[in-house]
């Protein structure tokens, strides 16, 4: 058998293999997983699941975003439950919250328990936030790494000021015990698998080690972002244990968690917060909801924090024409990056928003949204614009300007992004021809 020279050390990792022992040679399950755990040192699979949970301290923590819905008037909690080996307090301290984007919305409401600091808008809105923030406290746990936020430090000067080829939603992680950093970077995978070749070529050039876990990330994996490791190879994190680490947790590991709010309480108390107060029925500090103009609402966008958006949705055919239009600019801009930056960040937001316009798979599919915004492109390094073909890059521009002032309203979310498009376009009036 392939994998009996595989020694899994948690309940799950001899799940996985004895699963796949299963389909390899057509044994039942329970006959799997005793397999397994026999190549593992144990005598079956309950002298497994009983020594490793004995010898495996857990600890439950509970992740809740409350949420009000303006128009409705209804409101509630979202909160999830999941296990990690220490207590949060060990593995992070309350500054940290702040550095990170997922968990930037959350403050330590007790020894077992992170809440939310304002309102989320929605019920959909604030699962999302949890969700967030329970992936991060996993990858936290299975690293014992600590977010911060030096770039400079996590990609050094071997770099020469180039960024990651693709980066797209990354963070920066400290070891505080070799004092050493990595940054996690987590595009979408069409945009990763496109750059892939360049990427590669850019960690060899630099001296940095790439490593992609079979967990797929934090940020939004079931929207098909995927994680990617990046270290020096000198003076980096040693990303070995870390992928082996992270290659136990479970792919979806929030499922089936979900604290049960059918009672219809406003507020939750995990155990750590009743035992300091030594009462259930206690005044807690209400979040608050944090407002804005008429025309935008508010969303929390992850490893970044609040932020606003239209509030209003653009047809998604609309959406379709602007990515379109964005990409092949983007397409011939690459070493303009007065150009390039500007409008791979307003591709960025719009990328954001349209998430948040449209939440279910039947109105947009996985595959139709990846596709938006970043698949499909292809980057020519030329160093000049061709005469011929700037007045329609420029004009493709302007078509996605038109675009968004038709279909969002006056707000100044949108006026951001139309300064940028501006800024853009007098640099490209200005990018010296061929």
């Amino acid at each position: 058998m392939s994998n009996t020279s595989i020694h899994p050390s948690t309940i799950d990792g001899i799940k996985r293999l004895a699963k796949e022992v299963k389909t390899e040679r057509g044994i039942k399950h329970t006959a799997a997983l005793d397999e397994i755990s026999r190549a593992a040192g144990y005598s079956n699979f309950k002298h497994a699941r009983n020594s490793i949970q004995q010898s495996q301290p857990s600890f439950s923590i509970f992740i809740t975003a409350y949420w009000l819905d303006k128009k409705t008037q209804l409101r509630g909690h979202e909160t999830l439950q999941i296990q990690i080996s220490e207590p949060i307090s060990a593995l992070i301290k309350p500054a940290h919250l702040f550095l990170n984007r997922g968990l930037s919305r959350f403050r330590l409401e007790a020894p077992d328990h992170l809440a939310n600091k304002h309102l989320a808008s929605s019920k959909v809105d604030a699962q999302g936030y949890a969700k967030t923030a329970a992936l991060t406290m996993q990858f936290i746990d299975a690293t014992k790494l600590v977010p911060c936020v030096s770039y400079a430090r996590a990609l050094p000067k071997a770099a020469n000021g180039k960024t990651i080829p693709a980066m797209d939603h990354s963070s920066i992680w400290y070891d505080r015990k070799t004092k050493r950093y990595l940054t996690a970077d987590e595009p979408y995978e069409p945009a990763a698998l496109g750059q892939s070749s360049e990427r590669t070529s850019w960690a060899n050039k630099n001296q940095f080690s790439i490593a992609k876990p079979n967990w797929p990330g934090m940020y939004n994996p079931t929207g098909n972002s995927r994680l990617y490791l990046f270290s020096h190879n000198e003076k980096g994190i040693p990303l070995g244990p870390l992928v082996s680490n992270l290659n136990q947790l479970h792919a979806n590991p929030i499922r089936d968690t979900w604290i049960d709010n059918s009672d219809g309480s406003v507020w939750f108390y995990s155990p750590g917060k009743l035992a300091h107060l030594g009462k259930e029925n206690t005044v807690r500090t209400v979040p608050k909801l944090s407002t804005g103009t008429r025309n935008s609402v508010e969303y929390n966008q992850t490893f970044v924090g609040p932020q606003r958006r239209p509030a209003a949705k653009m047809p998604i055919e609309k959406h379709t024409d602007v990515g379109t239009l964005l990409k092949s600019v983007l397409a011939v801009t690459y070493k303009r990056k007065s150009v390039y930056n500007k409008l791979n960040s307003v591709r960025s937001t719009l990328d954001e928003w349209v998430q948040r316009e449209y939440t279910s798979e039947e109105e947009l599919s996985q595959e139709k949204f990846a596709n938006l915004y970043y698949g499909g492109l292809e980057h020519s390094l030329a160093e000049k614009m061709d005469q011929h073909t700037r007045p329609t890059h420029i004009k493709n521009i302007a078509r996605v300007k038109i675009i968004l002032v038709e279909n969002y309203p006056d707000c100044a979310p949108l006026r951001g992004i139309l300064r940028m498009i501006d800024s853009a376009t007098t640099s490209l009036q200005s990018w010296v021809f061929k």
